[in-house]
């Protein structure tokens, strides 16, 4: 990294290696002890493409700079990173984006142009021949990983659980975000370390095949093991019902931060202590008021069946989603996008609540994402519910609109004709 750093020539750097590694945490960590040498410090979520991480405001915000509704994302990111190039001249300029998980890096060479540092945390093999990469493994030192396991756990390590805990960190490899959730949850009271070590010599890593096996191969093993992991210790865990939907809850907003006020008055919290629980646990973290989650632990609780207790939870989020399309546009579409994409997973579409929210977002989405709003008012006109005569016209309009903007006038005129007969028998 220092290299990399000092190297007046290299702009990109790809962090790489399986999820819950340590990938993020190196590199955050690395960049707070080398502050004083850059002039600005950009840290990032992936969002969809390179180019719409860098158009999302709510991420990345240039002051009296934003987006106009009939500006696509591609055509901001441009207008956006010329501002921003002009402002940051001649400063020293670095630019994380964290969770990669792109088929390609448009955008990118648009960043370089601009003199930005580049770093990329990605769980995808990147060809090492083509940019430069640094691989993070798991750490082989036991005295460090005890340490990790000791900070996690909030007290030493008695003498005779050293050779439970070396057996524990043999079997999980050093995978450090496991390590971090045993600790945590001995320390909270929900295991022992000998039940821990019972618990992975059952369930765990050592299903592993000692032979090599090639880096890809050995990331999609590995990341089925890490979930298969996490889920035995959300088990252990006992954790009740109310806190499991809470978690199911967020993952739903997906990978992307949520303000913690946001998301207590959209689940309806009336108190945020049972967050501030999950974080002592390891389930959350919480960084300038904004909630987080670990991508393999979303993976894992958005795997979790449905329960009447996250059902209701659900019906009363979008309840509760409807009324911000009032108070900030641009946030409730972003929000109420991957909240439905998750409803969709989950089989929820048949909810009233479910139409109510879906027509909402389609009548206020930006045009540019007209492939999205073609699918889903198609759905939604052939099972409207309850949806009133006129939010069904609305709709066939949409359809009309788009499907003549694409210069398909057949079609059009079909659409043109159902809403008649919809009309008719009004």
């Amino acid at each position: 990294l220092d290299q990399w750093r000092e190297d007046a020539h290299a702009f990109l750097l790809f962090v790489t290696g399986i999820g819950g590694i340590g990938k993020t945490s190196l590199v955050q960590e690395y960049v707070a002890s080398h502050m004083f040498q850059f002039d600005i410090v950009l840290s990032l979520n992936y969002h969809h493409t390179i180019k719409q991480t860098i158009a999302d405001d709510r991420q990345f915000m240039v002051n009296a700079l934003s987006r106009s509704e009939e500006e696509e994302p591609d055509e901001y990111f441009v207008r956006k990173l010329e501002v921003a190039r002009k402002l940051t001249y001649g400063q020293k300029v670095l630019l994380m984006i964290d969770n990669f998980t792109g088929k390609n890096l448009e955008g990118v060479d648009e960043l370089i142009k601009a003199g930005w540092k580049l770093i990329i945390i990605t769980r995808r093999q990147m060809p090492e021949e083509d940019y430069q990469c640094i691989k993070v493994e798991a750490i082989q030192k036991k005295t460090d990983l005890h340490f990790i396991f000791e900070s996690h756990l909030r007290r030493a390590i008695e003498p005779q659980e050293y050779p439970m805990l070396d057996r524990i960190i043999e079997m999980v490899h050093g995978h450090t975000l496991v390590l971090e959730l045993i600790a945590k949850q001995i320390a909270n009271s929900f295991l022992s370390v000998s039940e821990a070590e019972k618990l992975i010599q059952k369930y765990g890593f050592s299903r592993m095949a000692s032979e090599k096996v090639s880096y890809t191969k050995d990331f999609i093993f590995h990341n089925d093991t890490v979930r298969s992991m996490i889920n035995v210790i959300f088990d252990s865990a006992k954790l009740s019902e109310e806190k499991r939907s809470v978690l199911k809850g967020i993952g739903f907003f997906g990978n992307s931060k949520i303000n913690i006020g946001l998301f207590a008055s959209v689940y309806g919290l009336k108190t945020k202590d049972i967050l501030h629980e999950l974080v002592s646990e390891g389930w959350l973290a919480i960084e300038d008021n904004m909630l987080q989650m670990h991508p393999d632990i979303i993976e894992v609780v958005r795997s979790w069946k449905m329960t009447d207790v996250f059902e209701q939870a659900a019906i009363h989020m979008m309840a509760e989603l409807k009324r911000w399309k009032i108070t900030n546009r641009g946030l409730f579409l972003s929000v109420s996008e991957e909240f439905l994409k998750c409803c969709q997973q989950e089989g929820l579409m048949s909810q009233q609540i479910y139409k109510e929210l879906m027509f909402e977002v389609l009548t206020v989405m930006p045009r540019y994402k007209e492939d999205y709003i073609l699918t889903n008012t198609l759905k939604l006109v052939q099972d409207p519910g309850y949806l009133d005569d006129n939010a069904v016209i609305r709709l066939y309009d949409l359809i009309s609109e788009i499907y003549e903007e694409q210069g398909d006038l057949k079609k059009a005129y079909t659409v043109l004709i159902q809403a008649k007969e919809r009309v008719r028998r009004c």
